[in-house]
């Protein structure tokens, strides 16, 4: 800063240092208003799951997990039927838990598997359509 040598340039610079305290002061609480509206558990709680919604990786992993379960809840129904052996029932639910982690933690080889058992199902067109299928002349609907 300069030298101040008369009290006009005194009550200059105190009136610019005042405006600038006042600046900062209203900064500051302009700047508190928003972290104390952030830490508020509501807006915690919406900004966590606005997150979430956008997250690919939690969406897919959510789908994960909810096909992986409901799987192993189908194995579970169909190994147990309708027994009332307790033996049973335990080898169904550990037969459930591991249905459910092999398709969490593996959901390509769990892809396959499905494909697979899909297939068995698919009834196979014949040689003859696949003959005229694979020639390159073959337009569809001719």
């Amino acid at each position: 800063m300069h030298k101040i040598s008369t009290s006009e340039e005194l009550r200059a610079t105190i009136q610019a240092l005042e405006i600038a305290q006042h600046q900062d002061a209203a900064a500051l609480k302009n700047e508190f208003q928003v972290a104390y509206q952030q830490i508020q558990p509501i807006n915690i709680i919406k900004n966590t799951v606005k997150e979430a919604i956008h997250s690919s990786d939690l969406k897919s992993d959510m789908i994960k997990a909810s096909v992986g379960i409901v799987l192993g809840f189908i194995s579970k129904a169909l190994f147990e039927g309708r027994t009332h052996s307790p033996a049973r029932k335990l080898v169904g639910t550990a037969l459930m838990f591991g249905v459910t982690n092999i398709i969490i933690n593996n959901p390509k080889f769990a892809t396959t598997v499905g494909v697979k058992f899909i297939n068995l199902f698919r009834i196979s067109p014949s040689p003859e359509v696949l003959e005229i299928h694979d020639d390159p002349l073959f337009v569809e609907g001719e």
